[in-house]
């Protein structure tokens, strides 16, 4: 009996569906339609959309051949190990490591901001000293029920994304009741919010072209954590269930977000949606129902970023877990309490965004900066699957499929690229400053292993690299160029 019960449930479709909703439907869901219409016309976000969903299929796509084919792999990291070695491995781990707890900073901010409309004594911008309380005590109570088991948290979060889904089908229902194709058609190709003046009318192949650059730059953060599925397929039931979440969780997401981001353009000009403010739905929300609308809709996000914090405490956890049982991190993150759950990791990552959190209160746009930050990381992780993608194809010629999964496996990476490139070489190079403190856990992990030079020649240039570009990031970021 007592066996039974020390082995953890394995998780089903809709259970690894709901870890990527929880995951990716975040405070971004509710602020879309601000961010892209200051940006880009109907027509040049449309095609901002098809373009982010292409490029996040192909990574799909990518992940599901390579769990077909490698069986037993688990962890995005684990494909940039056996393709680029020991230290591409830890890059890639390391990096989705700082995109979890990073970004958890910059949920509470929002969450904090929310529940500022409710209680005044915590301020407006998430950073009082009030509101940095109250989110720590957040920050732990979520560390006190992961430890309890990662299996029961999963399913609480599956309960609190089918709630938090209904205000944002309410949201949709009301727009598209009110809908106007005439308006929505208005000034298809041309934007005229915010200082992003076009002269003239009709289609500018030039502009166009910048609107969807900028709109990228929304659109792509949105689609964090849609890799969740693949990322936790050893607690999935079988392989296949963690590729069909993957498949599934991708077009839910993208359908959802894309709607909310969209029927606004056919009920208010992009002046109009521009000039609301943020978060834009709440907003919206206000103009039909009144103040109790704008209220339902902060409460909504600040539960929304509990489940958030649920997923993304879960992220790091998951990719420190799988590193030091590989030998890229020291033993003791791998240590499982009775539940399963790596005590030492998750307790790590806890006091580290507390800290984070703190020091949230002399810095401005923390939200911004944390977010930033955080999605700029997790690109270099996703970049690294698709490479080693395009890698295995090259070496394995005959394999079934190859011909296929290797332009796709090119796509994504060059999408991938293109991303970081978009994203701000600033939050690139400071990812770099957090790597530089990773080496010291990763050279450690290395000798513990029975590894007397945890780098080779190559791989001290590679560190050496990183090291100058930290150095540039932090430079360039205390001039204020992020």
């Amino acid at each position: 009996m007592e066996e039974k019960e020390s082995q953890p449930r394995k998780l089903g479709l809709l259970m690894m569906v709901s870890v990527i909703l929880a995951g990716a439907i975040g405070t971004g869901v509710y602020d879309i339609s601000y961010q892209i219409a200051t940006v880009a016309s109907p027509g040049a976000a449309l095609i901002a959309w098809a373009l982010s969903f292409c490029g996040m299929l192909m990574l799909i796509l990518t992940l599901m051949h390579l769990l077909k084919v490698e069986k037993g792999v688990t962890g995005l990291f684990v494909y940039a190990e056996e393709g680029f070695g020991p230290l591409g491995g830890f890059l890639s781990g390391w990096g989705y490591w700082m995109s979890g707890w990073i970004g958890n900073i910059g949920y509470c901010a929002m969450m904090m901001t929310c529940l500022g409309a409710f209680f005044p004594v915590l301020g407006t911008d998430g950073t009082s000293w009030p509101a940095i309380v109250l989110a720590s005590v957040i920050l732990w109570v979520v560390f006190f029920l992961i430890n309890r088991g990662v299996e029961n948290t999963v399913v609480l979060n599956s309960i609190i994304t089918a709630v938090k889904l209904v205000p944002l089908v309410v949201f949709a229902a009301i727009m598209l009741m009110a809908f106007d194709f005439g308006m929505f058609t208005t000034d298809f190709w041309t934007n005229f919010a915010g200082n992003v003046a076009v002269a003239g009318e009709g289609f500018d192949p030039a502009s166009v072209g910048g609107q969807i650059t900028d709109s990228l730059l929304s659109i792509i953060w949105v689609f964090m954590g849609v890799e969740g599925a693949a990322l936790m397929s050893h607690r999935a039931k079988s392989q296949a269930v963690a590729s069909r979440a993957s498949i599934l969780g991708l077009i839910g997401l993208t359908v959802v977000v894309m709607l909310i981001s969209m029927v606004p353009y056919g009920v208010m000009t992009t002046d109009e949606i521009a000039a609301l403010g943020e978060p834009s739905v709440a907003q919206i929300m206000g103009k039909y129902m009144g103040p109790a609308g704008t209220l339902v809709i902060m409460g909504a996000i600040a539960f929304t970023i509990f489940g958030c914090l649920i997923s993304w405490t879960l992220v790091p956890m998951e990719s420190t877990l799988q590193l030091a049982e590989r030998g890229l991190l020291p033993k003791r993150f791998a240590e499982l309490n009775k539940n399963g759950v790596p005590t030492f990791s998750l307790l790590l990552c806890t006091i580290l965004a507390n800290i984070l959190l703190v020091t949230t209160h002399f810095t401005e746009a923390a939200y911004n900066f944390c977010y930033s930050l955080s999605a700029s990381s997790i690109l270099v992780t996703w970049a690294f699957v698709t490479a080693y993608a395009v890698k295995r194809c090259i070496q394995n010629p005959d394999e079934p499929g190859r011909v296929k999964y290797l332009v796709i496996a090119v796509i994504g990476t060059l999408y991938f690229l293109y991303a970081m490139f978009i994203s701000g070489l600033v939050y690139i190079l400071l990812c770099c400053a957090v790597y530089v403190i990773g080496f010291y856990f990763y050279a450690k992990g290395r000798r513990e292993s029975g590894c007397d030079q945890p780098f080779t020649g190559r791989e001290k240039a590679v560190v050496a690299i990183i090291c100058i570009a930290a150095v540039a990031g932090v430079a360039m970021y205390a001039m204020g160029m992020a």
